[in-house]
């Protein structure tokens, strides 16, 4: 247990304790510095009080048997690498977080679901890459400085099922992931870019929502599963007829490569 006098666990304090299983912090501590428990393999759980509003880089890294970690509210960046192969299940990532930085919960195995509060404006490199278990994403629509750093964010999350995705502009977050299955845009998605899901091969079906008026070169390319497309009747630049996806209601976007038969 640490004493109430404790403001600040320094870098690297609890590095390589490789029997330390449980801990208990107490409320006063404002900072966890960087690798501050890096690598302590046994520790089961990280419950840090509400005072903390900071959490060093690689704070808990390697903490492959933590199952449990809470990131108090007054924390508004998520470091570089802070939680980088932890054996977390679950994670909320508190509305005042604006900033998460490259690997923060890359090779988190055992993650199942990620929700992105509206309050992020950045994501680094790779920050859920190779998070094998997670099955559901989220992503809301937010402000404009709200960015996607490049696309290997969700690298190798290969468990991924469905997507939620609610910005304006879609890129190639998931392009090339085979496990998708159902991707459901929210009513602010205004542009699918350019192989934007290109070799999803899981995709069966698209909806494409009112407000979409540009969709990219081969967007849905190599997406072999898909039998049909159908777009909300008041899109203004979309239509689909027999699972055909046209523009302006006569030039051929995208023909489903699932589809068996076909009508011209």
């Amino acid at each position: 247990s640490l004493g109430k006098n404790v403001q600040t666990i320094g870098n690297e304090a609890f590095k390589d304790c490789q029997t330390l299983a449980t801990t208990n912090f107490s409320e006063g501590l404002v900072s966890v510095g960087n690798k501050a428990f890096y690598s302590c393999r046994e520790l089961q759980a990280a419950l840090l009080p509400s005072t903390v509003n900071s959490i060093g880089e690689s704070a808990f890294q390697h903490c492959s048997n933590m199952k449990q970690v809470n990131i108090p509210k007054g924390v508004t960046l998520i470091q570089r690498l802070t939680f980088n192969n932890c054996g977390i299940t679950s994670l909320t990532i508190p509305s005042t977080v604006t900033d998460i930085h490259s690997h923060a919960f890359s090779s988190c195995v055992n993650l199942e679901e990620i929700i992105i509060p509206e309050t992020v404006k950045f994501i680094g490199q790779y920050v859920f890459a190779h998070c094998t278990s997670v099955k559901h994403i989220s992503i809301p629509d937010s402000n404009l400085e709200f960015q996607i750093d490049d696309n290997n964010v969700f690298f190798e999350c290969t468990g991924l099922e469905t997507v939620d995705i609610d910005k304006r502009e879609v890129k190639g977050w998931f392009k090339g992931n085979t496990s998708l299955k159902t991707v459901n845009f929210g009513i602010h998605v205004l542009k699918i870019d350019a192989e934007a899901f290109y070799g999803c091969t899981g995709l069966t079906s698209v909806y494409i929502p009112r407000f979409v008026e540009e969709i990219g070169t081969a967007a849905f390319g190599g997406c072999t599963g898909i039998t049909s497309f159908d777009v909300d009747k008041e899109n203004r630049y979309y239509c689909s007829q027999d699972g055909l996806l046209f523009k302006d209601g006569h030039i051929l976007v995208s023909y489903p490569l699932g589809k068996e038969d076909v009508v011209l």
